[in-house]
């Protein structure tokens, strides 16, 4: 048993991991601007060379340095969190998180966890599904990204 005679106080380093390219940082102290990332508005996390309509004279960001919805390829459709992308597959196309991921185990029993990728992986193959044409269709079918998130939150 260990014994600590000193104060200890919680690790004070951060790591972040971009939403688009999966790109990761850490470091002590850091910030999300320190490491190269920026946040939306809308709580998306990604490097800040992803960040689009950055012509010179429009705003990129509010009073809170949070990245505006024109800025964000999440926002804009143009690409997709995994997350988001993952739980809107599963309303859509109501293929159990659980089947996929038996058929993972199958290949390799060690496994633990299904990632968000993995499932993407499953339900484009299954349903011939391309990254353009689904970001297309949400664009299409939601306009905004808010109508989207509404949509993933209802029931």
């Amino acid at each position: 048993m260990k014994i600590r005679k000193f104060f200890v106080s919680n690790s004070s380093s951060s790591s972040f991991i971009c939403e688009i390219c999966g790109h990761t940082e850490s470091g002590y102290d850091m910030s999300l601007e320190d490491m190269g990332f920026v946040q939306c508005v809308n709580e998306h996390i990604f490097c800040d060379e992803h960040l689009i309509n950055t012509e010179k004279g429009v705003g990129t960001v509010d009073e809170e340095d949070f990245v505006l919805e024109p800025h964000c390829p999440i926002c804009q459709f143009e690409e997709y969190s995994q997350y988001e992308l993952a739980w809107f597959l599963l309303k859509e196309y109501r293929i159990p998180k659980d089947t996929v991921f038996q058929e993972i185990k199958d290949v390799n029993k060690r496994r633990k966890k299904l990632y968000d990728y993995e499932y993407i992986e499953y339900v484009f193959k299954k349903h011939d599904l391309t990254d353009d044409l689904v970001l297309s269709s949400l664009k299409e079918r939601f306009e905004t990204y808010s109508n989207f998130y509404d949509y993933l939150r209802k029931g």
